[in-house]
């Protein structure tokens, strides 16, 4: 279970990480869309590595 947190946790951040560094700077609404649905992956992958 804890395996899949980590998966979760470094998908969110590389998702994160890319959409700022300008993936998706074209479609602004688009861009922030997948922000919220990484930081969503993340807080998941947190919530199951910490509880």
């Amino acid at each position: 279970m804890e395996i899949i947190g980590y998966i979760l946790l470094g998908l969110g951040l590389v998702i994160a990480f890319g959409n700022l560094t300008g993936g998706g700077l074209d479609r602004p609404s688009m861009a922030n869309g997948r922000l919220v649905f990484a930081i969503m992956i993340a807080a998941i992958g947190a919530w199951l590595l910490w509880g």
